[in-house]
């Protein structure tokens, strides 16, 4: 449930969950298939009731304000378990490479995807997108092969790996630029903070909601979601919640928006943010591609459902000394069955 419209207040019943704006009731529909409860921009009430409501049945509640910044989360705290953050901190070294390695390869991976899948569907009246696709592929392709040689990292093997997402994410971004360049869309580069662009806008809006979903998964697995692997210790960033990230963002959140631009929606800025219908179509579209059944190690499983066995497999490649051993072994004799994989689709 997503509730953007100033002068909400949501409060309960005994149906569950209830929206009212004005006196009227927005939300008529019994809640007790609520899985989570997002509250977008200002002037909206949550009462201690529905926050009572949410917490015993273990829905999470988060709270963005009109830039998309995801700034809150409400949890129940049967969803935060300490026992892996011990165990996550002394993560040894191997295995930090190891982990880390796998979630930059993972995304420059669902990149390349779906720099492939546009090439096969998309008209190129230009030509431009014939003339780089051969060396967009390809560098993704180097980027890859150089994170495989995890023996040659040590220490400061997050500077090695960013180094090679940077270098993926330049060809990449060259890629998406002129895929858009005909749909009437501004875009020349990636930002991200202070973005007044419409592209840049509704990505990083996109990457919010998907960002809030990895928080949660994150606290219900057991983990941290301050100490990452590959982002570096920041007091007060969910520096592990920015590792997962970088897994789903193309698939998730970018072929969402490069749709929207190219299917023409009516899409707008106001005052340097996004006005409040493209707001609530992106909220919508992501939202639906994070709940789109997707062909995933031999059975049909929602994409949110992949997140969250992929954050599992993380936490159980932490917890689990074996299987520690098992993955991370450098000595040449790889395992012909790893325990972990990042998704790749």
């Amino acid at each position: 449930m997503v509730i953007y419209t100033p002068g909400s207040f949501v409060g309960t019943s005994s149906k569950g969950i209830t929206v009212r704006s004005k006196g009227e009731i927005l939300n008529k529909k019994p809640t007790h298939a609520l899985k989570h409860l997002t509250v977008v921009g200002q002037g909206t009430v949550v009462s201690s009731n529905a926050i009572a409501y949410c917490m015993e049945h273990k829905i999470p509640v988060d709270f963005f304000d009109n830039r998309g910044k995801h700034y809150a989360t409400i949890a129940a705290p049967v969803m935060i378990d300490s026992s892996l953050w011990q165990r996550q901190s002394l993560l040894p070294l191997d295995n930090k490479i190891a982990l880390a390695s796998r979630i930059i390869s993972g995304k420059l991976r669902n990149q390349r995807n779906l720099v492939k899948y546009y090439h096969k569907y998309h008209k190129d009246k230009s030509g431009l997108l014939e003339t780089i696709y051969p060396e967009v592929i390809a560098r993704l392709d180097e980027c890859v092969a150089r994170i495989k040689d995890t023996n040659q990292m040590d220490a400061e093997y997050r500077v090695e790996l960013l180094a090679q997402e940077a270098v993926g994410a330049v060809s990449y971004w060259e890629y998406i630029r002129l895929l858009v360049a005909d749909d009437g869309i501004d875009f020349y580069s990636r930002q991200h903070q202070g973005a007044t662009d419409l592209m840049n806008s509704m990505l990083n809006y996109g990457y919010a909601i998907l960002y809030s979903r990895v928080w949660n998964t994150v606290l219900t697995k057991r983990l941290n979601p301050s100490i990452g692997v590959l982002h570096a210790f920041r007091p007060g960033k969910p520096t592990f919640v920015y590792d997962i990230v970088e897994l789903f963002r193309s698939q998730a959140v970018d072929q969402v928006v490069i749709s929207l631009v190219q299917k023409g929606a009516n899409l707008e800025m106001e005052n340097g943010l996004l006005s409040e219908p493209t707001k609530r179509l992106v909220i919508q579209h992501v939202l639906e591609r994070l709940n789109k059944y997707e062909k995933y190690r031999g059975e049909n499983i929602r994409f949110m459902d992949i997140i969250r066995r992929q954050v599992r497999d993380m936490a159980d490649f932490i917890c689990d000394d074996k299987k520690h051993l098992n993955l991370i072994s450098r000595n040449g004799k790889s395992q012909s069955k790893t325990y972990f994989l990042c998704c790749s689709l």
